[in-house]
């Protein structure tokens, strides 16, 4: 429980539907800005470092279209949806 409960658990959990939409559309980008085949015959510590690069740019497109596109219009649509009433 405590894992779960962990603050960069929670940023994952919020920002993967947002990686999920968004990793494809980074990889058509990466792989044509930085082909996958000019590094293929690279040291691992090159292939690694590649690798790690497109995971983190992929991790920071989807924070940043959690933070400012989902969140925001997530917000955005609770404001102008009518209150819900509470039946007991």
């Amino acid at each position: 429980a405590k894992l779960f409960s962990a603050r960069w658990v929670g940023a994952i959990a919020h920002t993967s539907y947002s990686l999920y939409l968004t990793h494809f559309i980074c990889l058509i980008v990466l792989r044509r800005a930085f082909p996958v085949e000019g590094f293929m015959a690279s040291p691992l510590p090159i292939r690694l470092l590649m690798l790690s690069a497109y995971l983190l740019l992929m991790a920071m497109v989807a924070a940043g279209t959690y933070y400012f596109v989902e969140e925001p219009g997530r917000l955005w649509i609770k404001r102008w949806l009518p209150k819900q009433s509470a039946h007991v």
